[in-house]
């Protein structure tokens, strides 16, 4: 093959006899126009060394051309001939050989209907695609990209009113399609690695690939992950942030018509432009406010390997991502949110977890909880709370290795602004359907729901300064100062009548502030925090008020006879 006639010559031993005579006799120039039709009405690439204004053109009149041939070919009769062939060989003598047999099985497979059946279905088909592109019409268009999943591939990416679909650039099939109602997230993320700068775009439907997913069990377990690998569907694609070479897109909701852009042009805003057609609350984008990564590049994501393979471990405001092939996501909410479990090496928590040997590098660990929500015996589900609770929890760990050393710090600092929201679904809004159920809902005065049972519970900030310590002070405390030795015994009397007094008070004033518990700031009260103050019983709280009561008031009386003693051995020593 010569490069330029590479249709013609793979044509050319299969023309009839005067198709090929009629080739044969064309010149060089005549056989190089026949190559390129040939190339256009089969969708094939531009031929090499074509002009830039037949390049630019190719790509959108290609699928016009598409449209012209696929109306001729419906509407061209005897569609179905070589059955009809075959139903007369069928009809033929029944042992006469293997022709005869196999006319007859052709026939058997079609009963009753033959040609006329299967038009008819042909024809059922068409009208209900017809009226599928009717009900899903296209939005956008960004042509001629390279598809890294579910296929390696170049495809037409086209978002339509109800769907994402990769699409042949040449044929125009549809050979992938992802509903935008089974969309879980989408992430528009730029490119590590690469020497100039470059964008992905990721669609998952699911935050566990089926590959990772435990596999049923029983006779039906094929069809079951054959079942969760067509939900499963992960749609990764790139392009450079300034192309070398001129690309084209097309805006439906304006034109059919493909636009081109030169080479060079940003290809950013029309990638946001594509996304603008998918739900924008699945949309997540790095950035570097909730993580930023130590190394000179400031991204939002760090280098590790998981098996081997080499990916980014990005980090978000709900959650982490494994851009690797397969993608996986881990939401705060599946992470494991208890405190790091007695004899583990490392540091963080259950749900993300440290380890260095060295220092120069660390393996990441994340722990994803398994299964649903526990339910008590009542039936209702429980939410993760105490570390007790957490301990016979079921969880998938996975390993990030070989990451850069310099990163403990900022990922410490993720886990420790993300960790109250571990094991829990987030508290973003008063929906409780939208929070996970019954007990996540927001309050009205912004507290949150720790414990999962439908109180508010403030969460816990850990950049409060001791400061507000000052809030503490009993403004009602007596400045009268403490009882001295001189202190006579009907001071005494009245200091126990005091005491009493005060133990009453602190009574009443106690089973005030249990109801009005709720009604503290807890930004101005730290030790209302979890973990920051152990609980004391009334009895325990009586017996420490009472021994500090007996060493201001009670005890003068061994204090006066302690002071005269030693009053004593002093005039003995200055004699």
């Amino acid at each position: 093959m010569d490069g330029q006639h590479d249709y013609i010559a793979a044509l050319q031993d299969t023309l009839p006899a005067s198709l090929r005579a009629g080739l044969d006799g064309l010149s060089a120039g005549a056989r190089t126009v026949a190559d390129g039709l040939l190339r256009f009405a089969l969708g094939g690439a531009c031929p090499p060394g074509a002009p830039d204004a037949l390049a630019r053109e190719w790509a959108a009149r290609q699928a016009a051309a598409r449209q012209a041939l696929q109306q001729l070919r419906v509407a061209t009769p005897g569609k179905r001939a070589r059955e009809d062939g075959e139903e007369e060989d069928g009809e033929g003598d029944a042992g006469a050989g293997a022709g005869g047999a196999h006319g007859a099985k052709r026939l058997r497979a079609a009963p009753g209907g033959g040609a006329a059946h299967d038009e008819a279905k042909d024809g059922a088909k068409d009208e209900e695609g017809e009226a599928e592109d009717e009900a899903d019409p296209p939005r956008y268009t960004l042509h001629a990209l390279s598809v890294a999943a579910p296929v390696r591939k170049r495809f037409d990416v086209r978002v339509h009113a109800r769907s994402v679909r990769l699409v042949h650039p040449g044929t125009q099939a549809v050979e992938h399609t992802l509903p935008l109602a089974a969309l879980r997230r989408v992430f528009l993320l730029p490119t590590r690695g690469k020497t100039r700068g470059h964008w992905t775009v990721l669609l998952l439907s699911a935050d566990v690939p089926a590959a990772a997913a435990a596999a049923p069990a029983g006779k039906n377990a094929g069809k079951g992950a054959a079942r969760d690998r067509e939900k499963d569907v992960q749609i990764m694609f790139g392009v450079d942030a300034a192309p070398t070479g001129a690309y084209s897109t097309t805006d439906h909701t304006v034109t059919d018509a493909a636009v081109q852009h030169a080479r060079g042009t940003p290809v950013e805003p029309f990638l946001r432009a594509f996304l603008a057609h998918v739900p924008v609350a699945l949309l997540h984008t790095a950035d570097a406010g909730v993580f930023r990564s130590a190394l000179a590049a400031g991204g939002a994501g760090v280098q590790a390997y998981r098996a081997a393979k080499e990916g980014t471990l990005w980090f978000f405001d709900d959650g982490i991502l494994w851009d690797g092939r397969p993608a996986e996501f881990w939401g705060c909410a599946d992470l494991v949110g208890s405190a790091n479990a007695a004899g583990e090496a490392g540091t963080g928590t259950d749900g993300v977890r440290l380890v260095s040997a060295t220092g120069r590098t660390c393996s990441v660990f994340v722990r994803r909880r398994v299964g649903g929500p526990r339910r008590g015996d009542d039936g209702k589900e429980e939410a993760a709370g105490d570390e007790e609770e957490e301990e016979d929890v079921e969880c998938v760990e996975t390993d990030f290795s070989m990451v850069d050393g310099r990163e403990q710090d900022g990922i410490t600092a993720w886990v420790k602004r993300h960790k109250h929201l571990f094991g829990r679904p987030a508290p973003e809004a008063q929906d409780e359907a939208a929070n996970g159920g019954e007990g996540y809902g927001v309050a009205a005065s912004g507290k949150v729901d720790v414990k999962g049972k439908g109180k508010g519970v403030a969460r816990p900030d850990e950049d409060d300064e001791d400061e507000d310590d000052s809030d503490f002070v009993d403004s009602g405390e007596s400045d009268g100062g403490s009882a001295t030795s001189d202190s006579g015994s009907d001071e005494e009397g009245g200091g126990q009548d005091e005491a009493g007094d005060e133990d009453e008070d602190a009574d009443g004033e106690e089973s005030e502030d249990e109801e009005d518990a709720e009604a503290l700031d807890p930004a101005r009260h730290p030790l209302l925090r979890p973990g920051a103050m152990p609980k004391m019983s009334k009895a325990a709280m009586d017996a420490a008020v009472g021994m500090v009561m007996e060493d201001f008031v009670g005890g003068s009386g061994k204090g006066k006879g302690k002071g005269e003693e030693v009053e004593s051995e002093e005039d003995e020593l200055d004699d």
